[in-house]
């Protein structure tokens, strides 16, 4: 890994989007901001708001961007997504809860396309490095998220009045992230350990219980400083 041609591809988190109520807004300090400034450098920041691993995949976005990199060996890819992917069609759930749903992308998808993306870069040369998923708060999504979009108590029908199933299944997704890294031999860098320790863990989410607020974000960054420390 190289600290001098970092491309970072993610979601809104990795965008450094906060949320209030239906408004959305950026980060002042978000991490790739304090990065760039700890380590003055500048970062290819491609996250983009609701970007999903399965989109990357099927477009060829990751790859496409890596064929143009002349210098290959001097180049570093950060993957900061799954949030998106692990989501359901809300509006699909709670009009016929009694059904089986998928999420946005199914797991067994978003493993097979988190593997081939890591072969892929790895194959090509680039230095890879991951980051697992920053937890949710389940209780905060399911009322100020899903309860926006769709009538929640139908939700609750499909999750069989538990909640905080929307948890353990965005940990799934997590944890498949994991796997891939230890099967590549990729670095991962974890985002979800310092939220877990906190004792004020909701304190560094937004109201949706999805998105880090600033003081979040800051919290990424000094996972992803103590990681960098190491090339610096």
């Amino acid at each position: 890994m190289t600290l001098s041609n970092i491309s970072v591809f993610g979601d809104s988190i990795g965008k450094g989007i906060i949320t209030n109520g239906n408004q959305k807004s950026f980060a002042e300090k978000s991490a790739v901001k304090l990065f760039e400034e700890k380590f003055k450098t500048k970062i290819n920041n491609f996250s983009k708001f609701g970007q999903t691993l399965a989109k990357t995949f099927k477009r060829g976005i990751i790859e496409g961007y890596i064929d143009k990199i002349p210098d290959k060996k001097d180049a570093t890819v950060v993957i900061e997504l799954g949030s998106n992917d692990c989501s359901y069609f809300w509006e699909g759930v709670a009009s016929a809860p009694e059904k089986a749903h998928d999420p946005i992308t199914p797991l067994k998808d978003f493993v097979s396309y988190y593997e081939k993306t890591l072969y892929n870069l790895k194959k090509s040369g680039v230095g890879v490095v991951c980051c697992n998923l920053v937890p949710i708060n389940s209780k905060n999504y399911f009322d100020n998220v899903i309860g926006k979009v769709c009538d929640k108590n139908r939700v609750l029908e499909y999750f069989r009045g538990d909640y905080t199933t929307i948890y353990r299944h965005h940990e799934m997704f997590s944890n498949a992230i994991g796997e891939a890294c230890r099967k590549y031999e990729v670095p991962l860098i974890d985002l979800r350990k310092p939220f877990l320790d906190s004792l004020e863990f909701s304190s560094y989410l937004c109201d949706d219980g999805i998105h880090p607020n600033e003081r979040g974000q800051k919290l990424i960054f000094d996972s992803v400083f103590e990681f960098a420390k190491r090339y610096a």
